[in-house]
C-alpha cells in the first residue's frame, strides 16, 4: 500500500463506546484512560488505510478513536481508527542517525471513500500538498 511522508496536523478523542463500561466475556471491562479526552499530535506518514500520528501520550492498544485532519486535495477529514500499535517514547536511531517520535500507528475504521482515494492518488504520484486550502473543502 503506498504511504506518504508528511506532516499534518491532527486531533483524536478516545471513544467510550456506549457507556463506561464493556463487557468482555463474562467481565466488565472499564472504559479506556483519556476516553473523551482531545490529544493533539502530527500524521507523519499516511496511507489509505491507516496513519503514524506523533503525540506525547499515546492511548491504549485497541482503543478506538475520532480522528479529524486537514488534507488539502479533499479538505476536513473526520473517521473513526484504532490503535494498532504504540511508541510510548522517542526512540534514537544510530544508522541513520535519527529519532522516532512517540505516537501511535493507527488503523482506519472508517474514513470518507473519497478521503482514501486522495490519499491512494497523492502516495502513488508520489507528493501530498498539506497547506490548507479553502477552495479544496
Amino acid at each position: 500500500m503506498p504511504r506518504l511522508d508528511v506532516c499534518l496536523p491532527a486531533e483524536f478523542v478516545i471513544l467510550r463506546g456506549k457507556s463506561t463500561h464493556r463487557m468482555d466475556g463474562n467481565r466488565v471491562v472499564p472504559a479506556p484512560p483519556g476516553a473523551g479526552t482531545i490529544v493533539e499530535g502530527k500524521i507523519l506518514d499516511v496511507s489509505a488505510n491507516g496513519a503514524f500520528i506523533a503525540c506525547e501520550k499515546p492511548p491504549p492498544l485497541m482503543s478506538r478513536m475520532m480522528l479529524r485532519f486537514w488534507l488539502e486535495s479533499y479538505g476536513k477529514v473526520t473517521g473513526v481508527a484504532w490503535c494498532m500499535w504504540q511508541r510510548e517514547q522517542d526512540e534514537l536511531l544510530l544508522h541513520p542517525r535519527t529519532v522516532r517520535p512517540a505516537g501511535v500507528g493507527v488503523l482506519f475504521e472508517h474514513i470518507p471513500l473519497a478521503a482514501r482515494v486522495a490519499i491512494h492518488d497523492r502516495a502513488t504520484k508520489g507528493h501530498l500538498r498539506v497547506v490548507p486550502s479553502r477552495a479544496a473543502g
